[in-house]
């Protein structure tokens, strides 16, 4: 008799204030896994993040410049059996920047995460789920402060959510 495993559940972030909001830690209780696509303000944030769920994250432009190579600009990942992107700068799903179109005509991840531009998004092109959770902070006047949750049930097999806060 062979038994079924649950879903991952990841919590994404991007764009981070210095103190997290509670409605952004109460939204990523009980996650699995953490991904931050960039915009870290402070590494005290990915200390807090650790006590909800591992974290795995990657730099904005501003990142590199505080914190040096303390983080790398990409991870690959396999999560729940599917492989995962997480970079913070793509240019956009349906016209990425050169690096990202050469890997997506080399070997394609079956998703993307990525944190600028700060809009929240998820959209398949192709095989691929492409997934901005936009800004916890939120980026301008009237602009959503959300975040993102990806369910992985295997490769092709996610469900990319976006949440406000």
């Amino acid at each position: 008799m062979s038994g079924t495993t649950r879903p991952l559940r990841v919590g994404v972030v991007a764009d981070t204030p210095r103190g997290l909001p509670p409605a952004l830690l109460e939204g990523i209780a009980g996650v699995d896994r953490i991904l931050h696509a960039g915009g870290i303000g402070a590494l005290e944030v990915l200390e807090e993040l650790r006590a909800i769920a591992p974290v795995d994250a990657v730099p904005s432009q501003d990142d590199f410049v505080a914190f040096g190579d303390a983080l790398v600009d990409a991870l690959d990942l396999e999560l729940g059996g599917a492989r995962v992107l997480l970079t913070n700068l793509i240019g956009s799903p349906t016209d990425p920047i050169a690096p990202i179109r050469v890997r997506l005509e080399r070997d394609p991840p079956d998703a993307i995460v990525f944190g600028h531009p700060p809009l929240s998004s998820v959209t398949w092109v192709g095989g691929t789920l492409f997934l901005s959770p936009g800004s916890v902070r939120g980026m301008g006047p009237g602009a959503a402060r959300c975040f993102g949750l990806l369910t992985i049930e295997g490769p092709g097999r996610m469900i990319g959510e976006i949440r406000e806060l």
